[in-house]
């Protein structure tokens, strides 16, 4: 079923619609509230994701847009999702970034990995305008990245590094924490991660500064006592903000502010986009499923050039896109764990496969909230692997793709850091060995 059929639907059944999402809601608040711990948590955001998944399921079941298998094999993965995620989230192994602390002048070495990832990122996103134009003027950011060649790589570089640099920047553009050329550094580096969001066309970009901010009140929780209470206190206002700055991407997208509020609508409830493309008329059983180990490590395989891109299969959201639009676009929905574990796994084997990424998702969540990092660099490495962990119910192949751009970025990253902090060792031992100049 095509977006456009949906939304007919939708429109003829809106009373069964309204209810279904009041339905979703209310299974979902029994189901995470002990988990809870802010709207700006990236758990809130997986949890909205999936509940408006659920609520478009239910839809399709109760208009019976679907058949029943499809609704059973939707209830029981995602049962299986979530209990894996309560067992990952009790468990108890140990992490190697505990140990962080023991690294020696670590914390003089994390300033110049913000200051390193800051022009990482700053000259990519620049080479990438230079190369590809800017993505709010153009008709689809994704047609851009299908046909950017070499210059996709900038794209990785660009979301790893602000993994580390929106936090440590939040960190020090703080009076106690950085001497005043690093913090006005972080505080117009952030001002222009905000504008690169907005210009990037991507209305859920924005949502990093919300995320970051509570990354950094969890992490800092008990050295700065005020931290829980400014969360509580400003979360609903920064979300407030970081809607309207969505609305604002869309009104200079679409062109008024009615049908900007309006896209914001259609985007919330397409969350459940996967399924009204693959459940109605059967189509998942359209979607080629013969290769499942080359799909799902389809990221590493092609960028490690295991299998030429040529030889790996379709995104499944591509192939389900691809039934509707002949134009060449390249669109699609992503594959939730549902899908993909029907589809390659089976009606029964696709529940092992939704219990462990349901496992990773709740161990990496224990891994950031109950590790007391000592560094500011650990934080940032275990926010990332937290908050990656967090997409993995919404796309397994997206999940992939950002752990596999982790491992390219992140060396470099550090090599430039190091670099940079050899130097300025260098330059102080030269300072220090200068006659009629004290040092401390």
């Amino acid at each position: 079923m095509s977006i456009a059929e949906f939304f007919i639907h939708v429109n003829d059944n809106w009373m069964l619609m309204g209810l279904c999402i009041v339905l979703s809601i209310f299974i979902y608040f029994i189901a995470f509230k002990p988990y809870w711990k802010s709207v700006l948590d990236p758990l809130s955001f997986m949890i909205l994701g999936s509940c408006m998944g659920c609520a478009v399921v239910l839809f399709l079941h109760f208009a019976k847009l679907m058949d029943n298998i499809y609704f059973f094999s939707y209830c029981t993965t995602q049962l299986c999702f979530y209990f894996g995620f309560r067992y990952g989230y009790k468990n108890k192994l140990k992490f190697i970034l505990r140990n962080e602390r023991h690294i020696k002048d670590i914390n003089q070495f994390t300033k110049y990995v913000f200051i390193s990832a800051a022009i990482i990122d700053f000259f990519s996103q620049m080479i990438q305008y230079k190369m590809m134009g800017i993505p709010i003027f153009m008709s689809s950011r994704l047609n851009m990245m299908a046909d950017a060649g070499g210059a996709g790589i900038l794209t990785r570089f660009i979301s790893i590094c602000r993994a580390f640099t929106i936090i440590m920047g939040f960190y020090y553009m703080q009076k106690n924490n950085s001497a005043p050329l690093l913090r006005k550094f972080a505080i117009f580096y952030l001002i222009y991660v905000v504008i690169t969001c907005i210009l990037s066309g991507s209305r859920g970009s924005v949502l990093i500064f919300g995320t970051a901010f509570f990354y950094y009140v969890v992490a800092f929780r008990e050295t700065y006592s005020k931290l829980n209470s400014y969360l509580s206190k400003y979360e609903f206002k920064i979300l407030f903000v970081l809607a309207f700055l969505t609305i604002a991407v869309n009104i200079l997208k679409f062109g008024n502010l009615s049908t900007g509020i309006e896209m914001l609508g259609v985007r919330i409830l397409s969350f459940g986009d996967t399924y009204y493309y693959a459940y109605p008329n059967n189509l998942i059983e359209q979607v080629d499923d013969s290769q499942p180990f080359k799909s799902i490590f389809s990221s590493f395989l092609g960028f490690f050039r295991i299998y030429s891109y040529s030889e790996l299969p379709n995104p499944i959201g591509l192939d389900l896109f691809n039934f509707f639009s002949k134009n060449g676009d390249i669109g699609g929905p992503n594959a939730r764990h549902n899908i993909v574990a029907y589809l390659y796994f089976g009606l029964f084997g696709g529940l092992l496969f939704s219990y462990i990424l349901g496992w990773a998702t709740g161990y990496f969540r224990k891994l950031f909230f109950k590790t007391r990092h000592k560094t500011l660099l650990g934080i940032a490495v275990s926010a990332w692997l937290y908050g990656a962990a967090c997409g993995i119910e919404t796309d397994i192949n997206l999940y992939f793709f950002k752990l596999n751009s982790f491992i390219i970025a992140v060396p470099i990253i550090i090599v430039l850091a190091f670099i940079l902090f050899v130097l300025a060792k260098m330059r102080q031992r030269i300072i220090s060995r200068q006659p009629g100049i004290l040092t401390h």
